[in-house]
């Protein structure tokens, strides 16, 4: 009997690319965002930053989470 798999969504099939770009310890990531800069269309750089805050409150809420204690 085959397992069936969840596909996943789109958002997340990136969201595991860009996780593999930056993994890449050889990669100089101040040289890409200078090239980043310089071929990227604005709206791009934007988007890219509201990636980060989500990210960032994900984060937050994920830390609240594991440390909150429901005695208090």
């Amino acid at each position: 009997m085959r397992s069936r798999r969840i596909p996943i969504s789109k958002e997340e099939k990136i969201a595991l690319k860009l996780s593999e770009i930056v993994n890449d310890y050889t990669l100089n990531l101040d040289e890409v965002g200078r090239h980043f800069f310089r071929v990227a269309p604005r709206v791009s750089y934007n988007r890219i930053l509201d990636i980060v805050e989500v990210a960032e409150l994900e984060k937050e809420a994920t830390n609240d989470r594991n440390h909150h204690n429901p005695l208090f």
